[in-house]
């Protein structure tokens, strides 16, 4: 299902099939991330990880141990793509007060979560 995707940057969030407790009610998003470059190749590297992709190798392991998933995704201009990024993971930690289970933090330079369930 790639060729469906935009051939745009934009923001892009990994949902689980159903929904998981978090600090504060219940979401079924595993994942926020956003690209410069299009959605389709982005979405792409996580299927076809290489041994020094570590983000990548990392989701695409906890997502296929999860089972089955969908992605949803907004499309921006390139310049836009890092602040609406943030702009949603500090809406999602408002609302659940922690960030995504895969995301490791806004800068993505902190230690990295572990797998949840």
């Amino acid at each position: 299902m790639l060729w469906l995707l935009h051939e745009l940057p934009g923001v892009y969030a990994i949902k689980h099939s159903r929904m998981f407790p978090r600090l504060l009610g219940a979401t079924d998003i595993l994942y926020i991330g956003s690209t410069t470059g299009t959605l389709r190749n982005r979405i792409y590297q996580y299927y076809h990880c290489g041994e020094t992709q570590f983000t990548n190798c990392r989701i695409r392991h906890c997502v296929d141990e999860l089972g089955c998933f969908e992605m949803s995704y907004i499309t921006c201009l390139e310049e836009d793509t890092r602040s609406t990024e943030q702009e949603i993971l500090l809406k999602f930690e408002m609302e659940h007060l922690e960030l995504p289970p895969l995301n490791r933090g806004y800068n993505h330079w902190s230690e990295p979560n572990v797998c949840l369930m």
